[in-house]
């Protein structure tokens, strides 16, 4: 079978941001909240137009053109395709799936950055600005103060056309715990069905290319629907990951439990393949930008990165 996807669109960039710890340094159950966090702080402090004279709040408005509020904190808009108001997805996903739970000083380790859309890609300079004060400032738990980090390094990845497949069942592995939602409640892993996660990936498509304007196939959903509905699947080792954050929002911790393994899509229809590809850097289901619901496709005898 040809590559189906050729060529990937600029807009959508992932960076790898290689760092030494300075000294020890220790982490979550998962990397990627308290990047996230640290991340924001450092932002807010850089970028923000109003947070300097509002006790650390941003309160920005759409023509402020606040970089803070653009890659961090989007503001909610209309989404045309799907007929709903929603809260738009930043555009930058930190993925620390490779971070280890513990760097002793002068330790390396990387970590990931998906930017999405050409206005976050440009900001690329502040983002990393932002992060090396972050990681100077200090990241991970406090025993009895955040480690801190010097940024060495940032590489874009490359990425490759879509490689032939040798069948049409698809082996996805997730990379990150994945938390979809249906009909109000979290789904645990013996409730997952195909559809679910395909029709969480095609929202979570439809929503990024809307807002930021992604140069990616069309969603035909008459088309597609009746191709979701029909999917089987089985489960490689699909179970479930307890987990939860402390969110200074709210001041106490926040459940964020979801499914992580491997799983196979059977038959996949040449016509949603092209999504299952672009989502492995949009992510599925909820809190995405903590870094969670990314996926690679992997073969049945390999496992190799998706970007690198």
């Amino acid at each position: 079978m040809e590559s189906i996807i050729k060529p990937f669109v600029s807009e959508i960039q992932r960076y790898r941001v290689h760092i030494r710890a300075i000294n020890s340094i220790e982490m979550p159950e998962y990397a990627g909240s308290a990047l996230r966090g640290a991340f924001g702080h450092a932002l807010k402090d850089s970028a923000c137009l109003s947070a300097a004279q509002n006790k650390g709040k941003c309160v920005c408005r759409v023509e402020d053109a606040c970089v803070y509020q653009q890659l961090f904190a989007p503001l909610a808009q209309q989404s045309q395709a799907l007929s709903r108001h929603y809260t738009v997805a930043p555009p930058l996903i930190i993925e620390a799936h490779a971070m280890p739970s513990k760097l002793e000083p002068e330790q390396h380790a990387y970590f990931d950055v998906t930017c999405i859309g050409q206005q976050a890609n440009a900001q690329w300079p502040i983002i990393q600005l932002a992060l090396q004060k972050a990681l100077k400032k200090g990241i991970g738990w406090r025993h009895p103060e955040r480690g801190s980090a010097q940024l060495m390094a940032v590489n874009t990845l490359t990425v490759p056309e879509m490689e032939a497949q040798s069948t049409d069942d698809w082996h996805i592995q997730l990379l990150s715990h994945t938390r979809l939602q249906h009909q109000g409640h979290i789904l645990k892993a013996q409730e997952w069905e195909a559809s679910h996660w395909f029709m969480a990936l095609m929202r979570r498509y439809t929503l990024m290319q809307e807002a930021y304007q992604l140069p990616l196939p069309q969603v035909n959903w008459q088309e597609l629907a009746p191709l979701i509905a029909q999917l089987s699947w089985h489960s490689v080792d699909l179970h479930d990951v307890e987990w939860t954050r402390w969110s200074n929002r709210q001041k106490q911790t926040v459940p964020l439990n979801g499914v992580i393994g491997t799983f196979v899509l059977e038959s996949v229809p040449p016509a949603l393949q092209p999504y299952v590809y672009y989502g492995q850097w949009l992510h599925v289901g909820k809190n995405s930008m903590f870094g969670l619901g990314q996926y690679q496709i992997v073969s049945n005898t390999a496992e190799s990165s998706p970007s690198s």
